[in-house]
């Protein structure tokens, strides 16, 4: 059966809006999601495509490894749906016109062209570093936003759907000519595009797809395609016989995109283009040379323009020194900014959020990048190169700073402070046994300040010789302070103080010292805060970049604040804008491009995608009721505000369970289903554990009041304990409240972290991790007393979590790897634990807390991280200042 299409009809949580396009695969309509309150667009598919089995088979597993192509320049694929005998695709609703809409109105300037092939490039090699080839690229699947921005569609959808059977009007449009796949002997493409390896129907690689980007940028240049016929036979015999004719290209078009573009329409795939990470850097040299000009050197600074070349990046680093001289002269601001782009390597994204750091002299670079086996480690970046290295020794690298010299990196990983020297590779440890290490400063005299995680939390001292920890900050109740950063007479810094007690994060940044003067505020922001002479202070705020003149002798700031940069990326959480600037004044940051969140997907033993419970948002720790039918997580806010949310866990049909104006996170189901045990921080300020029935609208009850430490609920046991994770940093332990007669007492408790605690089905034993060793391994304990202890893991783990029979335990490995470990009973109800074996790997949204879930252990509910802006570049700026009028 198949609904009439008509606006406001809706099909499960989608309301169709308007019909915005018609094509063999079917129709697309402008709907609403309801459920998250987004535009989409919804492809219905046509009948006679839904009705083959086969292709249906095929369409579904192409279509999951699509979803997963997180990338800004690429749309993206939000569900696979059925409702009422309707098959559909839910994708991202992209204003503007296609590309082929465009060339219709002639031929595109060469500064315009380059730039949409460059990102037209960049969603190519995205897909390609995760093994998606395109296989059908033309101006049709291409879409340019009122504001410039290239999506690229389609990624290999039609290759699952057309039949040999249709008989296209158009070769330009001609759809994909079988449904055979990629055997060899089948020709699969659009004829006006296709490659002349998949014309003569041979298997193809990624060259294939540098082949359809040649032919479209040829169409940008020219305003025609590369190859014509009248019929597709005809432009088939194009492909492989004819060349283009070069003499169609503009006058003004630069050697080295010309040079490009004939390798890339080479018909030959051995003397082809081979990468488009290739392509990228030879359309950036016409770039460069396009705004260089025929007189580079007598012309200005030009606007605003990314490059990516070696020889723009050495004359970003050489003019750094010269540009320092001069404002060390005169603070005035240069007349125009001058601006790159840097691409995380080959294989690898940039993560952040862990993040980023100039050197001194503005010469190089070192971000945190997440390779394809999940572990972070730290890339340096020499800007006069145009590659750089992954430092061995870094596994589970954040945080980057450098020493004042630039001859060494300090960094951190989850409970050591560590530095590498630059030049010889050599790691030595600074400090071991910290908790969730955050931001580092290297001052001039010698010292390190590093912050750690959770709250009442100072800046800690620590020699950059090494040695023990010290405070250098003393912050009150339910406030953290944050990101220190050294100012140049080496005793003052910078840091950024938050206030956790009325829930919402405020915060100010302040001037410390290490003289024990009290610290005073210098203004209200909720990022870290940065230093660059000859006298500004930089932070986030509302989305921008923002500065203000600073002087560092007298600990002031004077005139107004304005907008250095537009769209810096920042994580709520932690209070992180993803921005580095030198001394020399060249600023680093990576934009807010796409969205970054979470979102709670089903994945099978195996690790494939069962289906999304609950789209983008910010949850934490999901918890599966008892009988599996619920789940309970937490979501934040913009303002990182926390209200507990009861999901179906079929459907995913959201019901608020707590709305207060301060903080409610971290809940746990009792053992029946029928009350749910939470954090908050309502009352006094202070977080407190509060309980509330699942059913009716009883108001919560306060459980612990008044704690003399943080406690977070961990897991409720059917005997009616409530496992508790008291204290933060180094001083978290395991206790055990009890129901019956309402008193607490310690579990765990000793010189070392035990955190994230889970009670076994039957109550016996506590599986929690522990830093006991040089990493956080998994353990198992008797309860109620901890009389023996077995380690489960073996090289690293958190996030423990049992099956509903006891029979099996699970956890996240440091690489991402869910791990499972069969558990049996001896004779004596000792444990026997089976050696871990690796599940799937997935990018969890963090490692401590579990955030993952399971009744038995086939289905898994994962809190995966999901970026759509993590694969953008880096910006490089020269004269950050220039324009500002400051």
């Amino acid at each position: 059966m198949h609904l009439p299409l008509e606006p406001n009809a809706s099909l499960l949580h989608y309301r169709l809006i308007e019909q915005i396009g018609q094509g063999g695969m079917g129709v697309v309509w402008s709907a609403e999601d309801t459920r998250l309150g987004r535009r989409v667009a919804v492809k219905l598919l046509a009948p006679d495509l839904t009705a083959d089995a086969d292709r249906l088979a095929r369409f579904d597993r192409e279509a999951r490894l699509l979803a997963s192509l997180n990338h800004p320049n690429i749309g993206a694929l939000y569900a696979i749906e059925e409702a009422e005998g309707e098959r559909f695709l839910v994708l991202e609703l992209i204003p503007g016109e296609t590309l082929a809409e465009r060339i219709e109105r002639g031929a595109l300037p060469i500064e315009e062209a380059l730039g949409v092939a460059r990102q037209i490039a960049a969603a190519l090699a995205a897909a390609h570093a995760a093994g998606v080839l395109h296989r059908d690229l033309k101006p049709a699947n291409v879409k340019v936003t009122p504001e410039g921005k290239v999506k690229v569609l389609d990624f290999g959808l039609a290759k699952g759907f057309q039949s040999s059977e249709m008989s296209p009007s158009s070769p330009s449009m001609s759809p994909t000519l079988t449904s055979l796949g990629t055997r060899a002997g089948v020709i699969l493409g659009t004829a006006a595009y296709m490659s002349p390896e998949q014309a003569r129907g041979r298997n193809v690689d990624r060259r294939a797809d540098v082949w359809g980007l040649g032919c479209v940028l040829y169409e940008m240049l020219t305003g025609r395609r590369p190859f014509a016929g009248e019929t597709v036979s005809d432009t088939l015999a194009s492909v492989l016989k004819e060349d283009p004719d070069w003499t169609a290209l503009p006058a003004g078009l630069p050697p080295a995109a010309q040079r490009v573009l004939r390798r890339m329409l080479a018909k030959d795939p051995g003397r082809r283009v081979h990468d488009v990470a290739d392509a990228i850097l030879d359309l950036d040299e016409g770039a460069g040379e396009l705004a260089a000009g025929p007189v580079a050197s007598a012309v200005a600074p030009a606007p605003r323009r990314r490059v990516l070349l070696p020889w723009v990046l050495l004359a970003v680093a050489c003019a750094a020194a010269a540009w320092s001289a001069r404002l060390a002269l005169r603070a005035e601001p240069i007349s125009s900014p001058v601006t790159a782009s840097i691409l995380a390597p080959l294989g690898s994204r940039f993560d952040l959020d862990r993040g980023l750091a100039l050197s001194p002299d503005g010469s190089r670079l070192v971000s945190v990048v997440r390779g394809e086996d999940g572990v972070r480690r730290l890339w340096l970046r020499a800007l006069d190169r145009g590659t750089g290295q992954i430092l061995a020794g870094t596994d589970g690298a954040r945080n980057p700073f450098w020493s004042p010299d630039g001859r060494r990196i300090g960094f951190a990983t989850d409970k050591s402070l560590r530095w590498i020297e630059v030049d010889s590779g050599v790691v030595e440890s600074l400090a071991s046994s910290l908790t969730r290490p955050g931001g580092g400063s290297w001052g001039a005299g010698g010292e390190i300040l590093i912050s750690s995680g959770g709250g009442d939390t100072p800046i800690l001292l620590i020699p950059a010789s090494g040695g023990e920890p010290v405070p250098a900050t003393q912050p009150g109740k339910a406030h953290a302070h944050h990101w220190p950063y050294f100012l140049p007479d080496g005793r003052h810094f910078l840091f950024l103080e938050r206030d956790y007690g009325g829930g919402k994060p405020l915060g100010e940044i302040h001037v410390g010292s290490l003289d024990g003067v009290p610290s005073r505020k210098l203004v209200s922001a909720n990022s870290n805060a940065v230093y660059v002479a000859p006298g500004f202070l930089v932070w986030w705020h509302e989305g921008n970049l923002r500065a203000q003149r600073f002087d560092a002798d007298r600990l002031a700031l004077d005139g107004e604040p304005f907008v250095l940069a537009a769209g810096a990326r920042f994580d709520p959480r932690s209070g992180y804008a993803a921005f580095t600037l030198s001394s020399g004044g060249i600023l680093a940051f990576q934009e807010q491009a796409g969205k970054a969140g979470n979102e709670l997907v089903w994945l099978d033993r195996e690790g494939r995608e069962l289906g999304v419970l609950a789209g983008l948002a910010s949850y934490y720790v999901p918890r599966l009721s008892p009988d599996g039918s619920r789940v309970a997580t937490d979501i934040s806010d913009e303002t990182n505000r926390g209200d507990i949310w009861l999901l179906d866990s079929a459907r995913g049909t959201p019901t608020r369970f707590t709305s207060w104006p301060e903080d409610d996170t971290a809940p746990v189901w009792s053992p029946d289903g029928e009350q749910i045990a939470f954090v908050s921080t309502r009352g006094e300020g202070s977080s407190q554990i509060y309980t509330r029935p699942v059913r009716g609208t009883a108001e919560p009850q306060s459980l612990i009041q008044n704690p003399e430490a943080d406690v977070t609920p961990l897991d409720w046991s059917r005997d009616g304990f409530l496992l508790l994770e008291r204290g933060s940093n180094n001083a978290a332990d395991l206790w055990a409240y009890s129901a019956h007669d309402g008193t607490s007492r310690p579990y765990l408790a000793g010189p070392f972290a035990e955190v994230a605690g889970a009670f076994s089905p039957d109550g016996r034993l506590v599986a929690f991790t522990s830093n006991e060793t040089d990493r956080p391994e998994i353990y198992v304990a008797t309860f109620p007393t901890a009389g023996e202890r077995w380690r489960v893991s073996t090289d690293g783990g958190a996030q423990a979590v049992w099956r509903r029979d006891g029979g099996e335990l699970y956890y996240a490995a440091p690489d991402g790897q869910i791990m499972a470990v069969t558990v049996g009973r001896s004779g004596d109800a000792r444990p026997v634990l089976g050696t871990p074996r690796a599940l799937f790997r997935v990018d969890l949204k963090e490692h401590r807390s579990a955030n993952f879930a399971t009744i038995d252990g086939q289905r898994f509910l994962v809190n995966r991280n999901v970026d759509t802006g993590a694969t953008s570049p880096l910006t490089l700026v020269l004269q950050p200042f220039a324009r500002a009028g400051r």
